[in-house]
């Protein structure tokens, strides 16, 4: 694809992250979260934070560190 449109190679790697979750919550309190090991920060199309997880392990430790967040398998519609 861009090698024939910019002449680069690119290499496609998957992420290791198998789960997904909307997480809400404080601001303040979620910029403090461990965005690394096995926890990725991403949003969906209308801008809510969405968690990607690299096993079920890592979502509770989410649950566990921060008990006032809401960390759910389903978004709640703005």
């Amino acid at each position: 694809m861009l090698d024939n449109e910019y002449n680069v190679q690119t290499k496609l790697e998957m992420l290791p992250h198998q789960l997904s979750r909307w997480v809400e919550g404080p601001k303040e309190q979620i910029d403090q979260l461990p965005w690394r090991y096995g926890m990725m920060r991403t949003e969906d199309l209308d801008g809510r934070l969405v968690a990607l997880f690299s096993s079920p392990p890592r979502v509770e430790f989410l649950r566990r560190k921060v008990p006032g967040h809401s960390v759910s398998h389903y978004s709640v519609g703005q």
